[in-house]
C-alpha cells in the first residue's frame, strides 16, 4: 500500500499537466508581484504627508492609506489583472490535472487493475 501511494503521489505533482498548470498560476502570481512593485516604485512618501497636513496640523490620520509592498499582496490586488487572472485559474488549475490522470488511467484500464489489488474497507483479504 506505501508503494502505491508513493506512485500515485509521483504521479500526481509530477506530471506534465500539474507542471503546466502551476507554471501558468505561478506566471500570473509573478507578474501580480512585478506590478505591486512598479506600482510601489513610484509611491512618494512625502506626498502623504502633504496631502494629510494643512496649516502644519494633521487633517487625517497620516498611516491610515499606508500603502507598502508587505500591504499589496496578491489577494489585496484588485487592480492588475494577472492578480484577477491567479484566483480565476486557481481551481481550473487544480482540478485539470486530476480529471485529465483520471480519464487516461481510466481509458487505459489501469483503474481495474489498481481496484482489484486494494482492499476493500471493512473487510479482511483472505488468502
Amino acid at each position: 500500500m506505501k508503494n502505491l501511494l508513493k506512485i500515485e503521489l509521483k504521479k500526481a505533482f509530477f506530471s506534465n499537466s500539474f507542471l503546466a498548470g502551476f507554471g501558468v498560476l505561478m506566471l500570473c502570481a509573478f507578474c501580480s508581484a512585478l506590478f505591486a512593485i512598479e506600482n510601489w516604485g513610484d509611491y512618494n512618501p512625502n506626498y502623504l504627508y502633504e496631502y494629510c497636513m494643512k496649516d502644519g496640523s494633521y487633517t487625517m490620520n497620516p498611516d491610515f492609506p499606508l500603502y507598502n509592498l508587505f500591504s499589496t499582496w496578491i489577494g489585496a490586488d484588485t487592480m492588475s489583472l494577472a492578480g484577477t487572472l491567479f484566483y480565476y485559474l486557481m481551481p481550473v488549475g487544480a482540478a485539470l490535472p486530476y480529471a485529465w490522470s483520471f480519464h487516461t488511467e481510466r481509458k487505459s484500464g489501469y483503474l481495474k487493475n489498481i481496484v482489484s489489488r486494494a482492499e476493500k474497507s471493512g473487510t479482511s483479504r483472505q488468502s
